[in-house]
């Protein structure tokens, strides 16, 4: 009976250092594979630069929301859909290709350029009683996994 305790309490040392070992290699792999802050602010300017140029062709801004931090970066806009026409999603379209965006083939609205994705999705609600026109830049692990 001894011999079964003593083989428990030794095991235990080793079982808390194996569990510290995942960890320690999980967070390593999770710090490999996401975009650092540095990298995260630096797509964001790229997005802002191209973002300010789909504004300059139309449309009433409703909505703004940027973040960039370790793990990626967010720019995304709502625009009053109003002031939305056909003709403005396709002039913004040719703006992003115009920018080096390339259009996802699958994905219609979908476009990637440096491992970021930006998207143009019609009728996704309102803001505050409005029906709105979401338009969104990103740049993450998964969006670099998708725009290779």
């Amino acid at each position: 009976m001894t011999t079964k305790f003593t083989i428990k309490r030794s095991l235990k040392p080793y079982a808390i250092g194996g569990a510290i070992a995942l960890w320690l290699i999980f967070i390593s792999y999770a710090l490999i594979k996401n975009p650092s802050s540095g990298d995260a602010t630096g797509k964001l300017i790229i997005m802002k630069s191209d973002l300010s140029k789909l504004i300059e062709n139309g449309g009433t801004v409703l909505y703004r929301n940027e973040n960039a931090k370790f793990g990626g970066a967010l720019l995304s806009i709502l625009i009053n859909k109003d002031t939305w026409t056909q003709q403005l999603k396709y002039k913004d379209m040719h703006t992003l290709v115009a920018l080096g965006w390339q259009p996802i083939v699958n994905d219609a609205g979908s476009f990637c350029k440096e491992k970021m994705l930006a998207k143009i999705q019609e009728d996704v609600g309102d803001y505050k009683g409005q029906n709105t026109v979401y338009i969104s830049m990103s740049y993450s692990a998964t969006t670099a996994k998708i725009c290779r």
